[in-house]
């Protein structure tokens, strides 16, 4: 009797570690998928679509088993958001009291990336379904045109596929019974192994030479439950437009290394008129830099005392320089000389 309890124990253990591996790899499900569109773990797309998995409006968990796989996901959140939690459902709770789900004010593009992710989680909740069952099904988008699935039985579990459905601009192929075939809804097989199922979407051709890729959508019903895909659109550069777009890439960081480099630099220069009555005198820009210069500023001087104080009736900006003029005060012939200062600034090298 106590031999076929360890065996029961035995198995038992084996079943949920088979299952806790399952379930981690429904969390790569996850993270591929939105690696693979540049969602980040921090962003509004992720976290909107975190939120509204694990949490109700009101900021309250939702009653949803905390598993290995929703674990990954949870460890996944910013610090900020769980408080720091060790125990992931602590950490779950602390999220959804202290994350608010902005959706308003957010761009077409954002409100799409959040598509994104919803729908990924919408794969991850069919295989974490799937794996408690014991069956795993993953997939891993390999290109912007190229999806593999893989399936594996678990034990006494074997995968039984009624079909796959997909949109039209997809295809899938596989083997079943050791012969090639193209799947659609008809399609049926079964395996107390694993099998995987390959997917190409064609693409529209633009006159530009791009290539667009539809949204697409694959849904695979087997009889432990179903497992969709979503592909989102996307744009595929011809080579010329490729070869243009990094080029144009490679002159601007170009640029931006020599902006790097460069500095605002200013300078003075100054003139003085010769002693005399009602003098004027302009302080320039110096020749050899006036292309690359502009005048930022400037003012005017008496530089010595004359008994009086001539008034200086000119202070201006010119397109070199700037310009000063003093004249005698009414009825008081002055010799005098007046000073001039121009403030010009340039860009260079550092």
């Amino acid at each position: 009797m106590l031999k076929y309890m360890c065996a029961a124990a035995t198995l038992a253990t084996f079943v949920n570690v088979t299952v806790a591996i399952a379930q981690t790899d429904c969390s790569m499900v996850l993270t591929r998928a939105l690696r693979e569109y540049d969602i980040q773990s921090d962003s509004s797309a992720y976290l909107n679509s975190t939120f509204d998995n694990l949490c109700t409006a009101s900021g309250e968990t939702r009653n949803r088993t905390i598993d290995i796989g929703v674990e990954a996901v949870i460890k996944a959140i910013p610090i900020k958001f769980t408080g720091g939690a060790t125990d992931v459902r602590t950490a779950a709770t602390n999220f959804c009291k202290t994350y608010k789900a902005d959706t308003t004010a957010t761009s077409t593009s954002s409100r799409y990336r959040e598509t994104v992710a919803q729908r990924a989680y919408q794969s991850f909740d069919n295989c974490v379904s799937l794996s408690q069952q014991g069956n795993l099904v993953t997939h891993e988008v390999l290109s912007i045109e190229k999806v593999q699935i893989f399936l594996r039985a678990g034990i006494a579990k074997p995968v039984e596929l009624r079909g796959v459905d997909m949109t039209q601009n997809i295809k899938c192929s596989g083997a079943v019974d050791g012969k090639l075939v193209t799947y659609s809804q008809d399609t049926s097989a079964q395996t107390d192994k694993s099998m995987t199922i390959n997917c190409t979407r064609a693409p529209r051709q633009m006159a530009g030479g791009e290539m667009v890729f539809d949204e697409g959508t694959i849904a695979l019903d087997i009889a432990l439950g179903r497992y969709a895909i979503f592909l989102p659109r996307d744009t595929k550069l011809s080579e010329d437009q490729a070869s243009i777009l990094n080029t144009t890439i490679s002159e601007l960081r170009s640029n931006l290394d020599r902006v790097d480099r460069r500095q605002l630099a200013c300078f003075r220069a100054e003139a003085q008129s010769p002693m005399g009555r009602n003098q004027s005198v302009e302080a320039s820009i110096p020749s050899e830099h006036r292309s690359n210069s502009i005048v930022t500023g400037g003012g005017c001087e008496i530089p010595a005392f004359y008994g009086h104080y001539p008034p200086i009736t000119i202070s201006k900006p010119t397109a070199i320089g700037w310009t000063c003029t003093a004249n005698d005060p009414p009825g008081i012939p002055l010799n005098l000389a007046v000073k001039a200062h121009v403030i010009y600034c340039r860009v260079a090298e550092k």
